[in-house]
């Protein structure tokens, strides 16, 4: 297994404790496996839109992100994977992302940050519902559809 890189962005803590979060930042992620419908529900996406995967992880996580893509074989679905290499908070970070590259839609699995992007003026926002995100007050701009492939069909 290759060490942490020698500088972190973000929140990462220094000391022996950085290379602690990279450990354990990197076993929470191996073992995990796709959704079940992931597969199809990127494919049917990717044949509607172009796949930007934004996400709040630092260039710390790229190499075990880019590895867990391409064992699932999801990575030929996406055009692009955009990094957090701010200091900004997830959410915050995919704001400033969709708005650096003009994208008017995301998909997200948590209603917070479904909320604030919302809010701040991204036309559509998909949030794959799950038992947590349900019961806040989301603005007309958030649909709540139970799959990926329900979300790719209703972007028909």
């Amino acid at each position: 297994m290759p060490g942490p890189p020698a500088a972190f962005a973000g929140d990462w803590p220094s000391g022996p404790a950085r290379a602690l979060a990279w450990f354990a930042s990197n076993l929470r992620y191996r073992a995990r496996s796709p959704l079940a419908d992931a597969q199809e529900g990127l494919r049917l996406l990717a044949e509607r839109r172009s796949v930007v995967l934004v996400t709040g992880r630092s260039d710390l996580a790229r190499p075990l992100t880019e590895r867990w893509l391409r064992r699932h074989g999801l990575d030929r679905y996406l055009a692009e994977l955009c990094f957090n290499n701010t200091n900004l908070h997830s959410a915050q970070f995919k704001l400033h992302a969709l708005r650096e590259r003009s994208i008017p839609e995301h998909v997200d699995d948590d209603g917070a940050t479904a909320l604030l992007l919302a809010r701040q003026g991204i036309r559509r926002v998909y949030l794959r519902d799950w038992p947590r995100n349900r019961g806040l007050p989301y603005p007309h701009a958030v649909v709540r559809l139970l799959s990926l492939p329900a979300i790719a069909e209703h972007l028909e």
